[in-house]
């Protein structure tokens, strides 16, 4: 269903949600911001294409509907050349596979259902703000798998490391792994210990083809 045009000042959100009980949770949630506006709400994929428009700054996406899933939407609109949409996928599945999948499909933020209005109104605004949200249940069950998958001992970078040879990626994945500190020149977001924040572009950099262990064998 569509909504009247908002205030300019208003961040404009569509709803994509199957279950009936949850998105009608998710209208209040967003409906009780004064700065919020919904322009729409669907139950299906089909629907969920329809409101993905450049009249929407924030789509709230489930992953799991009738006629398809939410990942098929991410990917639609982001061959549509809708980049500047912020995807913010609401889900059940808090596993590393699906986070990492709907991330690498254009996935802006991931929370789990069952978080509170405040978690919801805080991430629709950090993911205008340029951020990336995810709930601390996801981020910590990811650093967990990341640590439990991460080689034991890291070798000192070397200086040719720090020149940018392809092997200074490699080396900086795992040190990431292991919370220590990257070369800033090559990749400031990794100066500091993971944050929640940090975590898209982590997991990007950790779902490559080759995977942490092929990398760990090369590297070893």
């Amino acid at each position: 269903s569509a909504a009247p045009s908002p205030g300019s000042d208003r961040i404009r959100v569509a709803i994509v949600e199957d279950d009936p009980v949850l998105r009608n949770h998710l209208i209040e949630t967003v409906g009780q911001v004064e700065s919020f506006f919904i322009v729409g709400t669907a139950a299906t994929l089909e629907g969920g294409v329809r409101l993905a428009n450049a009249n929407c700054q924030v789509l709230l996406l489930d992953l799991a509907l009738p006629d398809g899933t939410g990942l098929d939407l991410i990917r639609q609109t982001r061959a549509r050349g809708l980049t500047d949409l912020k995807i913010i996928v609401i889900s059940v599945f808090g596993d590393v596979k699906n986070v990492v999948q709907a991330i690498e499909a254009g996935a802006d933020g991931y929370l789990l259902k069952g978080g509170d209005s405040k978690e919801t109104e805080r991430a629709i605004r950090d993911v205008v703000a340029g951020g990336a949200p995810i709930s601390p249940a996801v981020a910590s069950h990811i650093l967990a798998r990341v640590r439990t998958n991460a080689p034991a001992l890291s070798p000192p970078v070397r200086p040719a490391d720090r020149e940018g040879n392809g092997s200074s990626h490699r080396s900086c994945k795992r040190i990431f792994l292991q919370g220590s500190r990257c070369p800033p020149r090559h990749f400031p977001s990794y100066r500091r210990r993971p944050r929640q924040g940090d975590l898209p572009q982590a997991l990007r950099q950790l779902a490559q083809p080759s995977g942490i262990r092929s990398h760990a064998k090369r590297l070893d």
